[in-house]
């Protein structure tokens, strides 16, 4: 059995690479010490190269590629810089839960930006006294009338604040009809 890349994921990984180190690289340490989100450069990775899109369905600009291509991007990323690698893995995991869960007027409304990369969704899913292990989780969402309503806190919100956040999934307990209740 053959455990090796595809020469598509070759060229995947060979582009990133390359692109991370001539875009990325020069301007990483930078962007540590000054503790600043690019978004310019962010948007830019997606212009040049399309990341964002890997995994979401075309009817939303996306690729329709699978989860391993955006592990080959996110690594190949994270060997330039980290952060701007956790960026990309927490909008594209945000956006997937869009994905599943929204309804169609909210995956119309988020998953083009975040596939284009012209904005990215955040992660709201650690809490303070549980940190991300979502068996401790205390904040809840309750169906009250036609919303829901979220009661709780949460720690670490990751994307969040920037110029070009368009959405934050927030993972939260509910008591919805097959759901675990206890």
């Amino acid at each position: 059995m053959d455990f090796g890349l595809s020469a598509e994921r070759r060229a995947i990984q060979a582009s990133v690479r390359e692109w991370a180190a001539r875009e990325l690289a020069p301007r990483a340490y930078d962007l540590d010490r000054d503790a600043r989100f690019p978004a310019e450069l962010y948007q830019k990775c997606n212009r040049d190269l399309g990341v964002a899109s890997i995994p979401f369905p075309d009817r939303y600009g996306g690729m329709g590629l699978g989860m391993l291509d955006m592990a080959i991007v996110i690594e190949e990323l994270a060997r330039v810089d980290q952060s701007f690698a956790l960026t990309l893995m927490v909008s594209v995991a945000a956006g997937k839960m869009v994905d599943a869960f929204g309804t169609e007027p909210q995956k119309e409304r988020f998953l083009p930006g975040i596939a284009a990369g012209t904005a990215i969704a955040a992660g709201a899913g650690t809490e303070p006294q549980a940190g991300s292990w979502t068996a401790g989780f205390k904040t809840r969402a309750e169906r009250q009338g036609g919303e829901w309503v979220i009661t709780g806190e949460k720690a670490f919100i990751t994307n969040c604040g920037t110029d070009i956040t368009s959405v934050v999934a927030v993972c939260a307990v509910t008591s919805a009809p097959g759901a675990p209740t206890g």
